[in-house]
């Protein structure tokens, strides 16, 4: 039997090339040049937008060292000015809270936060997110005090709730007289009870 050869072949190395360095009068018409490539669409907003929108990003050598990116100071794209400026606060935002230090690059980070923001929440209601009461209409209570004192004379005159809640008794009022309560358009602010001086403490 013949004993046959496999060649095995040399992997060559790829040399990196050495990104070509453009002037500001080069920006414009490479801007034009990728915006055409890219179809008009930026990359990060996905939608199409006219040339003059959009803006020629790259990797600002900061962001690049602290958050150990490669490719330092080179062009990634064409993109929307507003997606630019967003990208760059991101990044300024993750440095300034120290979130690099945590050995995590900004790619990483965001992909985990987008996996974390779509996961299924608990079925728990954070107490922040109670819904407010809405403050009863003085309008509409005083409507319904005239109700009251014209079908019950005897009885005492009803008062504006303190907490300008509507209360169980005056539910049961409305719907007796067939009355819609009225809200103002604000919620009910916590009301802070404030010390009062005394005059020594004034002295």
């Amino acid at each position: 039997m013949k004993k046959t050869k496999i060649k095995i072949r040399k992997i060559k190395k790829i040399k990196k090339t050495k990104p070509k360095e453009l002037t500001g009068l080069d920006l414009s018409n490479f801007r034009k040049k990728i915006h055409i490539k890219q179809r008009g669409i930026c990359p990060i907003l996905k939608k199409e937008f006219p040339v003059e929108s959009m803006v020629v990003d790259h990797l600002h050598k900061k962001h690049a060292k602290l958050l150990k990116l490669p490719n330092s100071g080179q062009i990634r794209g064409v993109i929307h000015r507003q997606a630019n400026s967003f990208e760059g606060k991101i990044a300024n935002v993750l440095i300034r809270l120290g979130l690099h230090k945590f050995n995590i690059s900004l790619p990483d980070l965001l992909r985990n936060t987008a996996n974390y923001l779509e996961r299924e929440p608990y079925p728990y209601l954070h107490p922040s997110e109670k819904p407010k009461a809405k403050e009863l209409s003085k309008n509409s209570f005083n409507l319904l005090k005239k109700l009251v004192l014209l079908n019950y004379p005897n009885r005492k005159p009803l008062e504006y709730p303190k907490s300008g809640k509507l209360t169980k008794k005056l539910k049961e009022y409305y719907e007796e007289f067939g009355v819609e309560p009225k809200f103002n358009k604000r919620s009910i602010k916590k009301r802070t009870k404030r010390k009062k001086k005394t005059i020594e403490e004034i002295h």
